[in-house]
Order: C-alpha cells, then sequence, then structure tokens
C-alpha cells in the first residue's frame, strides 16, 4: 500500500476507536475486538515482515493474580494494541519504516532504538508502552548476537528471550568461559528484559514515568554501543 493510503487508514481508525469502558474483566465487546483486528491488519500492512511491532502483537500476555485463566484481562488486550498501532502509524507517517514494499527488510538495532526515543519524546503517556517495548527489542537482537558469540554456550530450552540470553551468558561466565560483559552489567539487563516484558505483556500495570523510560532508553543505548 502507498503511504498516503496507509496514514488514511491509521487515521480511520483512530476515529473509530471504540468509546466503550474496557477496563473490566468481561472480555471485549464485539466491537472493540473487530477494531483491534483491523489495526493488527493495517499494522502488518504497513510494517515489514518480522518487526518488533507484529511479533508484540501476538505475544502473549502474562498471567496476573486478576486475570482470568480462561481469557486475558480485556484492558491489557485493549491498551496493548492501541499502543502498539500508535507507534506504527508514528513510524508510517515519519516514513521510518523504510521502503513499504520492501517486506523482508528488518530495522537495525540503531533504527529500532531511535524509533523509541522518537516515541518518548511524542509526550505521549500511552506511547511510553511502545518505546519500552521497541526498545527491549532492540535488546533481544542484541542479546543473541552477544549469546552466538560465547564459546561453546550452552543452549537453552524453549523461546528465546533476553532472560534466557542473560541467563547463558552467566553460566559461561561461571564456568570460566570469556564472555562480553560483568556480573553487575548481566543483572542490569535482565532488569531492562523484565521492564520490557512488563509493557509487552502486561501494560494494564505499566507504571513507568517518562523520565525512567529515558534512564532506560539511555542505557540499553550505552549498552549496545560498548558492548559487542
Amino acid at each position: 500500500m502507498k503511504q498516503a493510503d496507509l496514514i488514511a487508514w491509521f487515521k480511520h481508525l483512530e476515529a473509530s476507536q471504540p468509546k466503550e469502558n474496557v477496563s473490566n474483566h468481561a472480555g471485549l465487546s464485539a466491537e472493540a475486538g473487530a477494531w483491534l483486528y483491523e489495526c493488527r491488519a493495517a499494522c502488518a500492512a504497513a510494517l515489514p515482515l518480522g518487526h518488533v511491532l507484529l511479533r508484540e502483537w501476538d505475544a502473549p500476555l502474562s498471567p496476573t493474580k486478576e486475570r482470568s485463566s480462561r481469557s486475558p484481562d480485556a484492558y491489557a488486550l485493549f491498551q496493548r494494541g492501541v499502543s502498539l498501532t500508535t507507534a506504527t502509524r508514528r513510524l508510517v507517517e515519519s516514513d521510518r519504516v523504510g521502503s513499504l514494499s520492501a517486506s523482508v527488510r528488518i530495522q537495525t538495532e540503531s533504527e529500532v532504538l531511535e524509533t523509541a526515543f522518537d516515541l518518548l519524546n511524542e509526550g505521549e503517556p500511552k506511547l511510553l508502552i511502545a518505546a519500552v517495548v521497541l526498545a527491549g527489542g532492540a535488546l533481544e537482537v542484541h542479546m543473541r548476537r552477544l549469546f552466538e558469540l560465547v564459546p561453546d554456550v550452552a543452549p537453552f530450552k524453549g523461546s528465546p528471550s533476553i532472560e534466557k540470553y542473560a541467563n547463558a551468558i552467566d553460566t559461561a561466565r561461571n564456568d570460566g568461559k570469556p564472555v562480553p560483559y560483568d556480573s553487575t552489567t548481566g543483572k542490569q539487563v535482565k532488569a531492562w528484559g523484565a521492564a520490557r516484558n512488563d509493557a509487552a505483556h502486561t501494560p494494564d500495570r505499566f507504571k513507568m514515568s517518562p523520565a525512567e523510560v529515558k534512564l532506560l532508553l539511555d542505557g540499553i543505548q550505552n549498552f549496545l554501543a560498548s558492548v559487542r
């Protein structure tokens, strides 16, 4: 799709966002559910295959004490969809996605992190969630590269994550193998990963202030630049 058509689509979605109260635990209405599906379709049309924002659409929400074991919390699903859609719209409007027809293109770590700073600077609270998710995506890609550099590193089970990469590197350090950073830095990496998970999987409980988000983004930026 052309950039102008995508922007028009996102403006339509913003104007048609359901006004109902979705802060309860009864599940989304059919109208809200259909709106979220259309938001997901618009994001898929705008972003390259494999982009971190598309992956976050499909990531499961983490369980909480308040959340039903049978269905995710309605507000969390809705808020995540709003944040991801708004972030994608910002990328399209600023032409930061790059060539919209190059569906195999994935942003580099620096581009993703730059977008996170842009979202932070927008000054909108709901974009803080997307900024942390994006920064966490850049960190996860970087951690995978660092993990692959460790000689004879022990494999882990399950889907990759920042915490699993960090734990594997910790194990290698304890075994006396050369690793790219010390244990203190490793604890900070895990803290960033936890913040990213909170933003991605429990957006209804996201409490970070703009100053805290900036501190996180600055820290990840410095880590990406200095640890290679």
